[in-house]
């Protein structure tokens, strides 16, 4: 291996300046309001084999470590034992257990890529081995905060052989999917926690909150067992249009939950007095809308996975966003040139599209949401449901975003304390915020 090493951290160049500053102990990365990730790169690209090493500490979360499309993320915002890993080649998604690092105290990291594997070690001890085919592997490395992490960096070293820096990519700019979040009344978070894991079967995930859109904003991170799904439920003073909520009245977006037996969860319903429609059937599918406490509409779908619990309602997990539209061939490209998603071939068809996209959480790519045609589908724009799909923007793209969404709909919110939101040619609402 040719060795260079890249011991001058002020040649290290910052993707957000003014968060980034020069201590005694070396750089420390920093951002208070925003939840963007913050990082410092090599100005050069360096080929496989390559090992880069760093003394860094954080004071909560989030010590994340880049090379060309991966990166490693230690104390990861919503779980400081997984080790959430992007390998270097195509950016695929792989996890396991050993992420957890101590806060206020310096580690010493050294991640290794070769040719057919490439290891992570964390002050000598081995956190990750990972067999691929990375020779051709080539770029920048680094290493970044996120999600309000003060992250301090004393060391930060690259051996291997020097590169030309490869090129940037040509693609739209890209909105990162967010959870789903429901909107509850002020003063009513802790009763509907306790709705939704009584007759849903969420758990609140200790220690996970919301994402803070707003000051007054309270809530918590709601999943499904084993995996299966989650949505944030969240409380915030409507003080701001953004964030008001007419309830009763809904667009066309609908968040699926999966029942084991759809009759079954529907006679639960009844017999515990949940507020539903009637059931459907259309195509050899059966569905019924059940209402929240709030008026919140979430769609029950017949789930197929065999091993689900059938306790209480049978209500399992969640599925993909839908949104019905009335020219499905048109969404697929408004969503495509607005939002970046890009059709998936999985299970599309005339009636119905999978669109993916970058999920903001495990940055791997995923099915997004459901493009679904229907035959009536009357602009709503003026709604403001209580179930809303969110996507989130670099910080720095955030008044790029505001300008591309002015371009493409003809109703737009203001932009207000780093949200907006505006709508689909069919009225469904797309909800942003930095």
């Amino acid at each position: 291996m040719d060795t260079m090493l890249e011991e001058k951290l002020s040649d290290l160049t910052a993707n957000i300046e003014n968060y980034v500053t020069e201590t005694n102990d070396g750089l420390s990365l920093y951002q208070e309001h925003h939840l963007d990730k913050t990082y410092v790169l090599t100005p050069r690209a360096y080929k496989v084999p390559v090992r880069i090493e760093a003394v860094a500490r954080t004071d909560s979360s989030n010590i994340r470590l880049k090379y060309a499309k991966g990166q490693i993320i230690f104390n990861w915002e919503r779980n400081h034992d997984s080790l959430r890993c992007g390998e270097p080649s195509k950016g695929g998604a792989y996890n396991n257990m050993n992420g957890s690092i101590p806060v206020d105290e310096w580690n010493h990291f050294v991640w290794e890529v070769e040719p057919d594997f490439m290891r992570v070690t964390v002050n000598g001890t081995e956190r990750l081995f990972l067999e691929g085919k990375f020779s051709h592997v080539k770029g920048q490395a680094g290493i970044g905060s996120a999600f309000r992490s003060k992250v301090d960096v004393k060391s930060f070293r690259v051996a291997g052989e020097e590169t030309d820096l490869p090129p940037e990519p040509l693609k739209p700019l890209m909105f990162e999917y967010d959870e789903t979040h429901i909107s509850v009344p002020e003063g009513s978070l802790e009763t509907a926690i306790q709705w939704y894991e009584l007759h849903l079967g969420l758990e609140p995930k200790p220690g996970f909150g919301p994402c803070l859109l707003h000051p007054s904003m309270k809530g918590t991170l709601m999943q499904f067992p084993n995996e299966r799904g989650s949505l944030q439920l969240i409380t915030v003073e409507e003080d701001q249009e953004h964030f008001r909520v007419i309830r009763e009245q809904a667009d066309h977006f609908c968040f699926p939950i999966k029942a084991k037996d759809i009759s079954a969860a529907y006679t639960y319903a009844g017999e515990n007095g949940i507020r539903t429609s009637r059931l459907f059937e259309e195509r050899g599918e059966t569905w019924f809308h059940l209402y929240d406490p709030y008026g919140n509409r979430l769609t029950v779908t017949q789930g197929k996975d065999s091993d689900a619990a059938p306790t209480g309602s049978g209500i399992y997990g969640c599925d993909t966003p839908i949104v019905v539209v009335s020219n499905l061939e048109r969404s697929v490209e408004w969503y495509t040139k607005v939002l970046g998603l890009k059709k998936s071939g999985r299970l599309s068809g005339a009636r119905h599209a999978l669109m993916r996209g970058n999920y903001r959480h495990s940055g791997g790519n995923v099915n997004i949401l459901q493009l679904i045609h229907g035959s009536d589908c009357s602009n709503s724009a003026a709604s403001r449901p209580g179930v809303r799909q969110y996507f989130f923007v670099e910080r720095q793209n955030l008044k790029k975003a505001y300008q591309k969404a002015q371009k493409w709909s003809t109703l737009i919110s203001p932009l207000e304390d780093r949200s907006f939101h505006f709508y689909d040619p069919d009225g469904n609402r797309i909800n942003i915020f930095s």
